[in-house]
């Protein structure tokens, strides 16, 4: 869009006999800039075939339902781990990469409950690499994950021995489905796993997101996180 304004502006320019000559330079910067990235971005990472085409997305984002499901097998084997007076909920929500449409219907019809019971929301999404990064916001960083939540993470992986960090979220990074959560003030924090953009580059919304992709030491640290924040605060 801001690459045709320069041009028609350019065409104006030169029908008109304007001595726009600001506009002859945007137009050239634009054109050594703005055009290459948007051509790599056009064939790198938009959709092709029928509907779109298909992404396995087993890193983005199976790796956090495999996640969630080894949670449950964790604490139906060790039921000691389980806090008393409390209700664990795994939930896999859908159409996250179509404005979060899952989790957003989620609160929106519990969220009496959720405030009630002060529930605490923990994301995991696309778990790549060992090293786990603790988003301290979401929606392009444009609001805070709970403090309280992040801290307390950011500790069960101390306590756990994972390597990891606790980040700003990147601008530019849409958001996770942590973030319904937060916009009505419910505790929650998310879990991520990918370097940006060196492996985003890779595979991220591509076909490349395939099941030999799968980092096993990546899955099983960001489990280990999640079962000694049960353990450490329940």
């Amino acid at each position: 869009v801001v690459l045709n304004i320069g041009i028609i502006l350019r065409l104006v320019s030169i029908i008109f006999s304007l001595q726009w000559d600001w506009v002859n330079t945007i137009v050239m910067w634009l054109s050594w800039t703005l055009l290459p990235i948007s051509v790599f971005i056009g064939f790198s990472f938009t959709e092709h075939g029928k509907n779109g085409g298909s992404v396995p997305g087993a890193l983005d984002n199976l790796s956090a339902v495999a996640i969630m499901l080894c949670i449950g097998r964790v604490l139906k084997r060790f039921p000691e781990l389980h806090p008393p007076d409390t209700e664990i909920r795994l939930i896999s929500f859908g159409s996250e990469e179509a404005g979060v449409r899952g989790s957003r219907a989620y609160v929106r019809a519990h969220e009496k409950e959720l405030k009630e019971l002060d529930a605490t929301f923990i994301n995991f999404e696309t778990i790549y690499d060992p090293e786990i990064v603790i988003f301290k916001g979401d929606r392009n960083g444009t609001i805070l994950n709970s403090r309280e939540v992040v801290k307390q993470l950011a500790e069960a992986a101390q306590s756990a021995q994972v390597p990891h960090k606790v980040n700003d979220f990147p601008f530019a990074g849409g958001g996770t489905d942590a973030m319904p959560f937060r916009e009505k003030g419910i505790k929650a924090a998310c879990l991520f796993g990918m370097k940006i953009p060196s492996q985003m580059m890779q595979f991220y919304h591509q076909i490349w997101d395939n099941f030999d992709r799968v980092n096993k030491t990546a899955l099983k640290n960001a489990l280990r996180i999640a079962v000694e924040y049960i353990r450490k605060f329940k």
